[in-house]
């Protein structure tokens, strides 16, 4: 596989798409941070590239897509988006788009962030779209695919999810397959996962695999 020099963050203003950024601009191999946006992304390294693009109209940016990899964060509930369309817009159909036009372009090496128990059948809403989006991923034949499945993210931001962070607080001292996790320590393991030489195709990192 080739270095990985250029790398496109999207979901760069989530709680793990913000850590990915911090932890790529440490890695010297890596010259160049593209991020896109729905509104000003705060660059703090000469590196990245910001660009605010409709999250519809991705093929307009096609350009955007010239990279060696791909780390995809996006994220939203039910709520936030407001209805079950929506939802699966922003879960699914997004990050599809984005791997499509990156692997058009080159891309090497797809990260996404998925969730913890994503499963095609499954009986729970969230954990359909997520199944469904990774199998769709799949599909695409990317030369290195990284999933990674984290439970309860615990963040460090005042983003109002009162229930999460009370679940959050709780889950813990949960048992590690389930145990809520650093959102700095799912970014972490995906940028490892770049850097570090691998079996080129699939693979998936499981909630347990990120405490040791």
């Amino acid at each position: 596989m080739q270095e990985i020099k250029r790398v496109l963050v999207v979901g760069a203003t989530g709680a793990v798409g913000q850590e990915i950024v911090k932890a790529l601009q440490q890695q010297a191999q890596i010259t160049e941070i593209i991020v896109i946006t729905r509104r000003a992304f705060t660059a703090q390294s000469a590196k990245i590239r910001n660009y605010i693009v409709d999250f519809d109209a991705l093929d307009q940016h096609a350009d955007y897509f010239n990279c060696d990899a791909v780390f995809c964060a996006l994220g939203s509930t039910r709520q936030q988006a407001g209805s079950d369309a929506n939802y699966i817009k922003i879960d699914h159909d997004y990050p599809l788009k984005i791997a499509q036009l990156a692997k058009q372009q080159g891309a090497q090496h797809f990260l996404m962030v998925s969730a913890y128990g994503a499963y095609t059948h499954s009986h729970f809403f969230y954990n359909r779209v997520k199944g469904q989006v990774e199998q769709a991923l799949i599909a695409l034949h990317f030369p290195q695919l990284t999933i990674i499945r984290p439970s309860i993210l615990i963040r460090h931001r005042d983003d109002g999810r009162l229930v999460e962070k009370i679940t959050a607080g709780i889950a813990r001292y949960f048992p590690k397959q389930w145990r809520a996790v650093e959102s700095q320590t799912v970014a972490a393991a995906l940028v490892n996962a770049l850097i570090q030489p691998q079996t080129p195709g699939l693979s998936i990192i499981e909630n347990q695999h990120l405490f040791s």
